[in-house]
């Protein structure tokens, strides 16, 4: 199969099997207004026909745009709005703050981020993503919006550099490869590793911790000691069918050595194949 037919076989499949669902979704979302909805899909529409032709395409969401360099770009952004939209605003869980204090660790090409500007326009943000063509994409993605900074690093327990591994879906890039996945080990890269606690030791209160690098939770947390303790809320991703699920413990034990007062808020929604789950956000109450 050629490469364009390929590209059109997969946004036909995402259209078909999943755009709709997210689209349906989208149209109830309360606090996201009427207007900034139907223009989304409007702008969604020309952005399929230009991913399945072999081009980046943007879609507008309210004051901010999101770049998607293909359908599992625009389906994970879609997803972001939703999951942020029932998670986080619709609740009343940044605390009421029109402008809170968001970390975004593992922020891919900017999902999580622009959805939340779109949802929160005065959220303050700052981004890490390791990859640095990925990197790129986050910082052409948000440039142009006000309060959001990025750093080209990964997060860990201590400071060095690591291999990244990386995926053909570059949200499944990681610092720990597992059996589940496939890595071209060919094209593993050198990044930067830095600890939470020194690279934000500047900044006060942080109304929302997001944690998405895909089995590197547990380092992420370790090096973030400190900022946990002046932290309100932590999103963090749990392993469900990879080897490193069995770290899950420790990841939540290591919030509670910092917080012995956290306690999980919800579960976001499992991801992967209904039968064979991969991973699971869940949410956890800390201040």
């Amino acid at each position: 199969m050629t490469a364009p037919a390929a590209r059109l076989r997969r946004a036909l499949r995402f259209y078909v099997g999943k755009s709709l669902v997210l689209d349906a979704q989208l149209l109830r979302l309360e606090r996201l207004p009427r207007r900034t909805r139907a223009r989304l899909l409007a702008t969604k529409l020309g952005a399929l026909a230009q991913l399945a032709s072999g081009r980046e395409a943007r879609v507008i969401a309210g004051s901010t745009s999101f770049r998607a360099r293909s359908v599992l770009d625009l389906g994970s952004f879609q997803s972001c709005l939703i999951d942020v939209h029932d998670e986080l605003v619709a609740p009343g869980l940044l605390g009421g703050s029109p402008s809170p204090v968001v970390v975004d660790v593992g922020a891919n090409v900017g999902q999580f981020t622009i959805a939340l500007k779109a949802l929160v326009p005065g959220a303050r943000i700052i981004a890490f993503e390791p990859d640095p063509d990925v990197h790129a994409a986050l910082v052409r993605n948000t440039l142009g919006l006000e309060g959001v900074t990025t750093h080209c690093a990964a997060v860990g327990r201590e400071p060095g550099r690591l291999p990244l591994y990386r995926h053909d879906v570059s949200v499944m890039s990681t610092l720990r490869p597992a059996a589940v996945e496939t890595y071209d080990l060919a094209r593993a890269v050198e990044v930067d590793i830095v600890r939470l606690d020194d690279v934000l030791a500047g900044i006060g209160p942080v109304d929302l911790l997001k944690i998405d690098v895909e089995g590197f939770e547990l380092e992420a947390l370790q090096g973030a000691s400190r900022l946990l303790q002046r932290t309100s809320l932590l999103l963090v991703e749990l392993s469900l069918a990879r080897d490193e699920g069995a770290l899950n413990l420790a990841v939540l034990e290591e919030v509670r050595r910092s917080n012995p007062n956290a306690h999980i808020v919800r579960f976001g929604r499992p991801l992967g194949p209904p039968d064979a789950p991969i991973c699971q956000d869940v949410l956890i109450q800390l201040a």
